[in-house]
């Protein structure tokens, strides 16, 4: 059960108590409906016991349960929640762009939710139809205003139900653009927080994911490798980036927290985070057995992750495949910092982040990708193949449909083997390779390699930072020629950085570039 201490600012969680419908207080156990009341005001339930705090209840909590406490943690209350969700119906409703005829049977109905707060029935009602206008016809042409309409139902029933399924859904499914963006953010990490026992163990065996049975390849073509202490940003740009050149750096993500703290699995499933709702895919994608289905994470880690290579066998594999969670998981991002420098670019300094979460032996379909990339391996061994473009009409990539950017060639190109007679070409294909161990990183280029598989092994395989820096990263590129010129043409930041004692601030690529000769530079790029 849970021990809450109740402020006037809203509820704290203090951590789990291992008795059962007893007051530790006095020691008044419930009786009849499971209800009690005794002398220090303590109340029990089937799931949660409320106790005023007063200056001794640490000692004796401590005292009772022999166990350590930890922080405590401020939630705000649930009377303030509902006024801004009222605040962003309001909104909601007066947006001219949403009087249209695809959502306003919707905006009917956002009235009589804001009137009805605390009904559940009002706010299922909405959730419910908002669901099934979103997955009618294509998603790319879904009003913004059934995507609010969703969120805001989500976030009523993530209030009311103290539920992070309906504060998840309503993130994915609503989007970071909609007004509850935020107010859902808050509602998972306070739902959590009230969830996550502070009080822990004395010792707790660590566990670990299962290895696979499999063992690295010998690397016939390794691409280039360079230490992370001998790639700096204007050796990258210059030597990899600009000329579309893949380079394996080692160590480079190193120093992430989530290196250490993503390979416990209880990490997955005892922590905060075991309660968020996933989208998983079960088997290929191009396979005639493909399925979506959104699990907690802790289910995902004991029921898919954590069996033996043996067992896992007999299943569909599942994986979390390039997904932006850290949109969804806001925490999650302090465990993949700091960003490489190598993902910055220009003015427009976008980074996408993107996870993949797999058992060992898991594959991808050998596929071309449209945006730069750095692979960041957190957790687990994978091995890379890549390949040039030139190298396309051997690779055999579907011929129509949306999938043109995947090669019908097997999933595992390591072990399952490729039929001459109905792939002849295969033979003449040539690569590079390259196996990214805990910590590694590995750029892959838009334009000189597209095509890779890949293959996880020694517990799972978390490609946790595959950052895609592609678009921003390219127009930047792109713009290099100007920005040259511009540079050519002033020299006054080099002098004012000079003046600071040499120090450029790392902010964009322009103040990258200052301390280059623009002239070298401007003859290595591609107009």
């Amino acid at each position: 059960m849970l021990l809450s201490v109740v402020f006037s600012s809203g509820w704290v969680d203090i951590g789990r108590h291992r008795s059962s419908g007893q007051c530790v207080w006095c020691g008044i156990r419930g009786k009849g409906s499971g209800v009690l009341q005794c002398s220090t005001s303590l109340e029990y339930s089937e799931s949660k016991s409320l106790i005023h705090y007063d200056g001794e209840f640490r000692e004796v909590f401590r005292k009772h349960s022999g166990a350590k406490l930890g922080s405590i943690i401020p939630m705000e209350s649930g009377g303030d929640k509902m006024e801004r969700v009222k605040e962003v119906i309001s909104e909601i409703i007066q947006d001219e762009a949403n009087d249209s005829d695809d959502c306003r049977h919707l905006m009917g109905m956002l009235p009589e939710l804001e009137r009805a707060m605390s009904s559940t029935r009002a706010a299922r009602a909405v959730y419910d139809e908002a669901w099934a206008t979103i997955h009618t016809g294509h998603y790319t042409k879904v009003h913004h205003g059934c995507r609010e309409a969703f969120a805001v139902a989500a976030c009523c029933l993530a209030l009311l139900e103290k539920s992070t399924f309906y504060a998840d859904m309503g993130i994915m499914i609503g989007g970071p653009s909609t007004r509850s963006y935020e107010l859902l953010e808050e509602m998972c990490r306070d739902i959590t927080a009230a969830s996550v026992p502070v009080v822990q163990p004395e010792k707790r065996v660590r566990r670990a994911f299962p290895a696979g049975k499999e063992k690295p390849p010998v690397l016939k073509h390794p691409v280039e490798e360079l230490e992370v202490s001998e790639c700096s940003f204007e050796k990258f740009l210059t030597q990899y980036f600009i000329p579309q050149k893949p380079v394996k750096i080692r160590g480079l993500v190193s120093s992430w927290p989530g290196v250490q703290s993503w390979a416990d699995p209880d990490h997955w499933t005892l922590g905060k985070y075991g309660d968020r709702l996933v989208p998983i895919e079960l088997g290929g994608y191009m396979s005639s057995g493909y399925s979506q289905r959104l699990m907690k994470l802790r289910d995902y880690v004991e029921e898919h992750l954590m069996k033996p290579a043996s067992d896992a066998a007999d299943q569909s594999i599942a994986y979390l495949a390039e997904y932006e969670i850290f949109n969804q998981i806001t925490e999650l991002e302090e465990e993949v910092q700091p960003v490489p420098d190598a993902c910055l670019s220009a003015d427009e300094g976008i980074v996408r982040r993107l996870l993949f979460f797999g058992a060992a032996g898991t594959a991808s379909q050998t596929h071309r990708d449209a945006n730069n990339n750095i692979k960041c391996m957190v957790v687990g061994c994978k091995y890379v193949r890549l390949f040039s473009p030139s190298q396309e009409k051997c690779l055999y990539p579907l011929q129509r449909g949306i999938l043109t950017n995947n090669s019908t060639l097997p999933t595992d190109i390591l072990t399952e083997p490729i039929d001459p007679e109905k792939y002849p070409l295969y033979s003449e294909v040539v690569y590079s390779e390259a196996i990214l161990n805990a910590g590694d990183a590995l750029f892959l280029p838009s334009n000189c390699v597209k095509r890779f598989g890949m293959k996880a092994w020694e517990g799972a395989g978390m490609s946790a930072g595959g950052i895609g820096f592609g678009e921003a990263m390219h127009t930047g590129v792109k713009r290099l020629n100007r920005i040259c010129d511009e540079i050519i043409g002033s020299r006054r930041a080099e002098r004012q950085a000079a003046a600071r004692g040499g120090r450029v601030e790392r902010r964009n690529l322009l103040d990258k570039l200052l301390h280059l000769d623009p002239e070298d530079l401007r003859g290595n790029l591609v107009t």
